[in-house]
């Protein structure tokens, strides 16, 4: 049952309407909008207003029947999140980051921002933090932390909005400073060590943790802290985030004459948890003169256990002595030692373990371990637990391309004994999920370029959209997840959105997929050159994201002798690197990374945005005499560059997207034919004749379409009406033909198939329209809709291949002609009079 309290404009108290909740998600998100909306007020139900308005650590006097009436009438719910628990686990205190969207205008900032429980209105702690801003400065997207309590399988909706009866949520944080330069982080509970020095000429503490790099002749060089660079980026309620740098100086004679790669490291504490989360990143990143890839043997940190333990929990069971364990995902399967004796390792899961002394108790989990391998976690009396993050004795080789950096993922428990630790850390395994409500993201408009966010109807959800069958394992084999080149033109990242059926759906495992593709894909691109700032460059080319072959020697930030530096660590290592297609021009898409930062703000995502738009600004096509290279370039390069934009919010990239939208338009074709970009000719196009191509300028209306969502630029109309008028002469019925002359215009022609580059025209077509005001060009595609629909072998349905591409399409359908245009138009086409 879901207890909505609703307050409707003009009326003097809030309805309080006691609801089924459905159980399909889209179901849900549309009773919930529906809902809200409702005009009618109703009397207060009983027993519904909260007993305790406090929630989990928050205590408030009991309040009157009328004090809760008129408190909750102040309130206005602006976005919902759905949290629910699949596992069948309660969860005493769970934490919830998520991010929001809000409509242009609706927040000014995020200083006001409140969390209470949707069905009984109980405030809960909440930590804001603002990702995003539209044009009127207003906040496009935010950051939203919680904590509540979540009963096992149990489904909670709560309220983000404006409340101005609750106060904001005490920050417990407290900060010291010890004798011995140590950094100390306490919230009353738990005290954290969040940086101390080493001794010697390496070492120090991050969070607890020694890094330590060992390479291909056993030479080892730890991991140096640099104290100074200590940054708090957030220090809010319930989460506070510090950033630390350092890097790998070696101290055996006859090691590398340089530190071995860089790392920084985020340190997550949240508050009353006793949790820490760490994202650990090595880095080959050097501005100039780097050393180019380099052989290492081993990757390990290592973290102080209780000094007398007494026990310890690993994933397959509990022992009651100090049992020493090895834990371990090869390539070969999962291994589990203990006291020196196999164990049935069970199926593959995460790699955690505990060790608990009498007062003290320290829990480990290697993130996403079962997929990221290898990987190994270890201990014996008297030492460390070793983290191998990329573990010795392994028999692999491992390195990091030029501008590519790696980061592995730990959660750290403090304190807890069993059976509290164990619980807690099974839970991180397999945490809530949180969703956003459909409908309210499309009533946002802050989705994708223009929040033109298509909501599903049960019929199409009713089919099922899936991760990879068989996804990447090997910490070498992640990113693209089906990209096999580096350093080569053509990329499978082409997309409008890598998080949409996840966000549709409601459904956790797409999530979940979706954001470690981004992970690994923003960490192994590369474009990572730590420093580097366009204006300081200005005649560099990052094409791919490093240096570009053709770049004159002074230019080219020393890469061109890198690969004939510190040979005797180059042996053995693949020219090609580990698969990665960088990104260029023609293939510029960064969908995995922008959306992975809106919904999880993560500072790793959003430094990769910005390395991405520092490399964009280097090239041809964006400095004030380079050249278009063809309309595909031209839109998937604006997108970005909007992308990166709105979430920096640096206003240099969308000074460089005016220019290059003004160039675009002077150069573009105003006869006869409406080209954007004049090719010459080309087998792979047209052999004989110059030439533009239907779906690239589909592209570029993609792109024109996110800019003029931000700029409302008056040259974007026309150019659209006109590039609308190059893709409808190409339309035959079917489809689209592939090539159009720039010179002539063409008669005749058939499509011989409507597959392919067909499906990247209706949806660009539907994103003009929603600039122009004419959509009598989308219908007129509805014929070749209906083919698609009912194709025999890739129909376009719910999570197919192209089902990305129509979004704008839908949404224009569903606006004006309702949910019978997109759910069946075969069907409504008859309805109109339209026969085959």
């Amino acid at each position: 049952m879901l207890d909505l309290f609703v307050s409707s404009p003009g009326r003097s108290f809030p309805g309080v309407y006691r609801l089924k909740t459905p159980a399909h998600p889209a179901h849900r998100a549309l009773l919930l909008f529906a809902t809200l909306w409702l005009a009618l007020a109703a009397p207060l139900a009983p027993g519904a207003a909260a007993q305790d308005e406090g929630g989990a650590g928050f205590r408030a006097p009991p309040r009157t029947e009328g004090q809760k009436r008129r408190s909750l009438q102040a309130r206005t719910p602006l976005v919902h999140l759905t949290i629910q628990d699949s596992s069948g686990r309660y969860r005493r205190k769970e934490h919830v980051t998520h991010g929001v969207p809000f409509r242009e205008g609706r927040l000014a900032d995020v200083e006001d921002l409140r969390v209470w429980r949707a069905d009984d209105g109980r405030r809960l702690p909440g930590q804001f933090r603002v990702l995003s801003r539209w044009p009127d400065d207003s906040v496009r997207w935010a950051l939203v932390d919680t904590q509540l309590e979540l009963q096992s399988r149990e489904e909670v909706t709560v309220a983000v909005g404006l409340a101005p009866d609750l106060e904001p949520t005490p920050v417990p944080w407290r900060r010291h400073e010890k004798d011995d330069g140590a950094r100390l982080l306490d919230d009353g509970e738990t005290v954290w060590t969040v940086t101390a020095p080493g001794r010697g000429p390496g070492g120090g503490l991050v969070g607890g943790l020694r890094g330590l790099l060992v390479d291909v002749f056993d030479k080892r060089y730890p991991a140096r802290l640099d104290p100074d660079s200590l940054e708090w980026l957030e220090f809010g309620p319930l989460r506070a985030v510090a950033r630390v740098r350092g890097d790998h100086p070696g101290i055996d004679e006859g090691g590398l004459p340089i530190p071995f790669h860089t790392f920084t490291v985020h340190l997550h504490f949240y508050a009353g948890l006793g949790r820490m989360h760490v994202e650990w990143t090595l880095e080959n990143t050097p501005l100039e003169d780097p050393p180019g890839k380099l052989a290492f043997a081993s990757y390990e940190l290592f973290a102080v256990t209780p000094k007398e333990a007494d026990h310890v929990e690993l994933n397959i069971r509990s022992f009651d002595r100090a049992v020493p364990f090895e834990l371990a995902h090869l390539r070969e399967g999962q291994f589990v030692t203990v006291d020196g004796e196999p164990q049935n390792a069970g199926p593959p899961q995460d790699l955690w373990a505990g060790v608990l002394g009498a007062d003290d108790g320290l829990f480990v989990r290697l993130v996403e371990s079962a997929g990221n391998l290898p990987t190994e976690l270890a201990w014996a009396p008297g030492e460390p637990l070793r983290l191998g993050l990329l573990p010795a004795g392994t028999g692999e080789t491992f390195f990091l391309d030029d501008a590519t950096r790696k980061t592995f993922r730990v959660d750290v428990l403090r304190r807890p004994r069993a059976p509290l630790g164990r619980a807690a850390t099974i839970a991180l395994c397999d945490p809530a999920h949180t969703e956003l409500h459909p409908l309210e993201v499309l009533a946002s408009r802050a989705w994708g370029d223009t929040g033109r966010f298509y909501v599903p109807g049960p019929v199409e959800l009713s089919r099922p959209a899936s991760p990879p069958r068989n996804p990447p394992r090997g910490w070498a084999d992640w990113g693209e997840a089906v990209a096999t080149n580096t350093h080569q033109s053509g990329s499978p990242r082409n997309k409008l959105s890598v998080f949409l059926t996840a966000m549709q759906s409601g459904r956790g495992d797409l999530f979940r997929w979706n954001r470690t593709r981004a992970w690994h894909a923003m960490d192994m691109r590369p474009y990572h050159i730590e420093g580097f700032r366009a204006a300081d460059f200005p005649w560099a080319n990052l094409y791919e994201g490093t240096p570009h072959y053709n770049n004159k020697a002074q230019h080219s930030l020393g890469r061109k002798g890198m690969e004939n530096r510190y040979p005797e660590w180059k042996q053995g290592l693949p020219s090609r690197g580990h698969g990665y297609n960088g990104f260029d021009p023609e293939h510029m898409a960064l969908e995995d990374v922008y959306e992975c930062y809106l919904l999880t703000g993560s500072w790793l995502a959003l430094d990769a945005l910005r390395s991405a738009g520092e490399a964009m600004l280097t090239w041809k096509e964006l400095v004030p005499d380079g050249w278009i290279h063809s309309s595909r370039t031209f839109g998937w390069t604006l997108r970005a560059l909007v992308q990166v934009h709105r979430a920096t919010g640096d206003d240099h990239y969308m000074e460089a997207a005016r220019r290059y939208v003004a160039k675009a338009d002077a150069e573009r074709g105003k006869g006869d034919v409406k080209w954007l970009r004049r090719m010459k000719p080309d087998p792979r196009h047209i052999a004989d004749k110059h030439s533009d191509a239907p779906f690239m300028v589909a592209v570029a209306l993609h792109g024109l379409a996110a800019y003029y969502d931000v700029t409302q630029d008056p040259a974007v109309p026309p150019m659209a009406a006109d590039l609308v008028d190059f893709c409808m002469a190409a339309f035959r019925g079917n489809g689209f033909m592939p090539d159009l002359p720039t010179d002539e215009v063409l008669e005749g022609g058939v499509v011989s198939s409507p597959l392919g580059v067909s499906s990247w025209v209706p949806g660009a077509v539907a994103q003009a329209a929603f600039i122009t005001g004419d959509h009598e060009p989308v219908d007129t595609i509805l014929p070749y809709y209906a083919l698609m629909k009912m194709h025999t072998s890739k129909p376009v349905l719910f999570g197919s291949g192209d089902w990305h591409w129509w979004q704008p399409y839908f949404a224009s359908l569903q606006q004006r002609h309702g949910d019978s245009a997109v759910f069946d138009p075969a069907g409504f086409l008859q309805s109109q009079g339209w026969k085959r």
